[in-house]
């Protein structure tokens, strides 16, 4: 092999470059001489009959505006080579603003000669003025050149198309005024490259026909996808609500919602919707914005199905989501969304590769969905390389629908799985408790022997235990009729004593009577015996209500029928406080107590068993009592006060029996209501009588609160209901 001299390598090395460049130089002069008017021939037109003019390089482009730019004859020397696609929002002015005019030659040979020919202009909601040789020809919204307001075009008027008749080996001129104005908050932030994008396309008859149709397909695709993928969501969502723990579910059903929601965006963004430019820049965005959480719901998804748990660094996938949405939205640039993209693409298929081996039942859908769409990925890359038309709209609906439709089998045979396993589980459990039964019966047996021979100590204690119950509880209904006993005496002694005195007078009523009979003095004798009649009727009245308090003490002593009656409330309240006040004063150690009976007038009769309730009453002033009459003893200054109140709440009524004494300590403020539980020396109480009272209360279904303040006094506060 010929080696070279290094000096004379570099010196090859360096002429061959020269030589490169001054080719290169020539070859790009040749090619802007040859660019600077646009060729066109039948030979140009696609598949589908349309020769795109946007992207061509012979475009130049001017920021300003001047009427005469439209000129055929202006020389362009100066402009910036710049085709339709290439406005960058680098070029808004501090305003938002841009405007300027697109310059294009052409010409066309024999072969499109007498060919009818329309131009397509395809805009995305800003303001144009089209020239074709200086002359205008079409108008998109309002430039605001002709004295009116600026107004950018609707949306669907975006696409527009305008006949003409061409000659061929004549060169024409193809001005274009570009005008875009601020839209305001929020739309300003989202102006990108997108939205500053218009296009120019010549197409003949056919390709007119052939735009139309192809442009129905895609909304009706569109439609499609989307009633589909509403179709699946509201199923997803009818599954979720009947069973809201499942996480995975959840997962699912939120990111087909957003599926659901970007489609939409799409449709009706590209659809026959009258949206203005705004409107149409905000669904953009909303659906990039799903497009993205989508990605980053479908990787938790797959996680969550192949290795049950959430992946661990899941807010890196998040940021990356985010990611993805500033540079579909701003940032639009292959050298990042291309990467970002595949990263989204390799996590799906680590988690397929890494579930492969030990995947099963419904997991296979999953898969086969992942796979399928990759595969639809690839060979749209593949077609887009090797220039292999594929079906758009069918290609589009299935990498949309893929996923979507493989999630919904996913679930449906994951609930037969789960199904029968539940079935399994049922069939194991009924044999584990027939053994378990069998079991049962055996150690039962073995029990009943062993009951058998305690039942009858047990039942001995258990009468022993019921009878020393009874009379523990018939011990305190004595001691709360002992404590009623000086009552009842000094109650009574009224009557009698009315009793006794009426009965004398009409004594002597009967002797006047007898004496004016005599002297046949009817007149006295009619006045006397209405003396007698009414001294009678009061003989009756105080009568009754000794009969009336006899009966209330037996009643209290005995107890009635249990079924609660309607009660004058106040009217019970005022005579169980007076007697107990009265057998207080007639006790060993009387005392002076400031009573305030304050009863809220016209409450209606409650339901009470009265010989129960009376008991209550009389149980939590006798506690009052007891506990002021602790403080007189260490306060020979304290003034004890007993307050009773009743106050209507709704459809309850509250009863408050409250005292000024020393108060209940808070340690054992739980515990008075426990039975046996009491706080007086000796065999001075029971600890019966709080416990019966509550369960009093909560037979009538009632409550019974306790509010104590150490020092300040203490208040039982009733609840009872108006109606059983």
């Amino acid at each position: 092999m010929k080696v070279f001299p290094k000096r004379q390598f570099f010196d090859l090395l360096g002429r061959g470059v020269c030589c490169c460049l001054f080719i290169c130089l020539l070859t790009c002069e040749y090619l802007v001489a040859q660019a600077e008017v646009l060729k066109l021939s039948s030979s140009d037109f696609s598949s589908n009959q349309i020769i795109t003019l946007t992207t061509r390089s012979n475009w130049v482009f001017k920021i300003g505006d001047n009427p005469e730019w439209a000129n055929p004859a202006l020389d362009t020397k100066g402009w910036d080579q710049r085709h339709l696609y290439g406005l960058r929002t680098t070029q808004l002015d501090e305003d938002r603003n841009l405007e300027g005019w697109f310059r294009l030659k052409f010409e066309i040979d024999s072969s499109l000669s007498g060919t009818p020919l329309s131009f397509l202009l395809d805009n995305f909601g800003q303001a144009l003025e089209l020239y074709l040789d200086g002359n205008l020809i079409y108008t998109l919204g309002n430039t605001g050149r002709n004295g009116g307001a600026f107004q950018v075009s609707k949306v669907n008027q975006s696409q527009n198309f305008i006949p003409t008749t061409l000659k061929a080996n004549h060169t024409y001129t193809i001005a274009i005024y570009y005008v875009h104005r601020s839209l305001g908050f929020p739309v300003d932030l989202i102006v990108n490259r997108e939205t500053l994008w218009f296009g120019l396309a010549l197409l003949n008859s056919e390709g007119v026909s052939s735009f139309h149709k192809n442009k129905q397909r895609r909304q009706n695709t569109s439609l499609f996808i989307t009633t589909v993928i509403f179709v699946i969501s509201l199923l997803f969502w009818l599954i979720f609500i009947q069973n809201p723990k499942e996480k995975t579910l959840r997962l699912i059903t939120i990111a087909c919602t957003l599926l659901f929601i970007a489609s939409f965006s799409e449709y009706s963004s590209s659809g026959d919707f009258s949206l203005n430019f705004q409107q149409n820049v905000i669904l953009g965005t909303v659906m990039l914005a799903c497009i993205a959480s989508v990605l980053f719901y479908f990787i938790l998804i797959l996680s969550n199905i192949f290795l049950d748990r959430d992946p661990k660094r899941k807010w890196l996938i998040l940021i990356l989501a985010i990611v993805c949405f500033l540079e579909m939205r701003f940032i639009q640039t292959t050298m990042l969304g291309l990467p970002i993209f595949s990263t989204f693409l390799l996590l799906a298929l680590y988690y397929v590769i890494k579930a492969w081996k030990n995947a099963k039942g419904a997991q296979w859908a999953i898969i086969i969905g992942v796979l399928a769409t990759l595969s639809l990925i690839l060979t749209a890359v593949l077609s887009f390389f090797s220039n292999v038309d594929i079906n758009e709209n069918f290609a589009r609906a299935m990498f949309l629908l893929f996923l979507p439709l493989s999630l919904l089998v996913y679930v449906s045979m994951r609930f037969k799985e789960i199904i029968v396993e539940v079935r399994g589980n049922a069939q194991r459990l009924i044999v584990v408790t027939e053994e378990k039964r069998q079991q049962a019966l055996q150690q039962k047996a073995k029990l009943e022997e062993e009951v058998k021979s305690r039942t009858a100590d047990l039942s001995e204690s258990l009468e022993n235990l019921k009878a020393t119950q009874t009379q523990l509880v018939q011990q305190e209904k004595l001691a709360s009729l002992g404590q009623l006993t000086a009552g009842i005496a000094h109650e009574i002694k009224n009557p009698l004593n009315f009793v006794n005195n009426f009965s004398e007078v009409s004594k002597e009523l009967l002797e006047e009577l007898r004496e004016a009979i005599e002297k046949s003095d009817w007149e006295e004798v009619k006045s006397l015996a209405k003396d007698i009649e009414q001294n009678l009727d009061k003989i009756h009245q105080h009568g009754s209500r000794a009969d009336s308090i006899v009966k209330s003490m037996l009643l209290h002593s005995r107890g009635g029928s249990g079924i609660p009656e309607p009660s004058d409330l106040n009217e019970l309240i005022a005579e169980y406080v007076n007697l107990a006040f009265h057998g207080m004063r007639a006790s060993k150690k009387p005392m002076n107590v400031s009573i305030d009976l304050q009863l809220e007038e016209n409450i209606d009769q409650i339901p009470l068993i009265k010989e129960d309730f009376s008991r209550v009453i009389l149980n939590l002033v006798n506690n009052a009592f007891d506990a002021m009459r602790d403080q007189t003893i260490k306060d020979p200054e304290y003034q004890p006060k007993l307050q009773v109140t009743t106050q209507t709440q709704g459809e309850k009524v509250l009863i408050v029996v409250g005292d000024n004494g020393p108060g209940i300590p808070k340690e054992i403020v739980n515990k008075i209501l426990q039975p046996f539980f009491t706080t007086k020396k000796g065999t001075a109480g029971t600890g019966l009588g709080l416990s019966i009272s509550h369960d009093i209360i909560k037979a009538l279904k009632g409550e019974l609160l306790i509010e104590s303040t150490p020092g300040a006094g203490t208040s039982f506060k009733i609840l009872l209901p108006k109606k059983t």
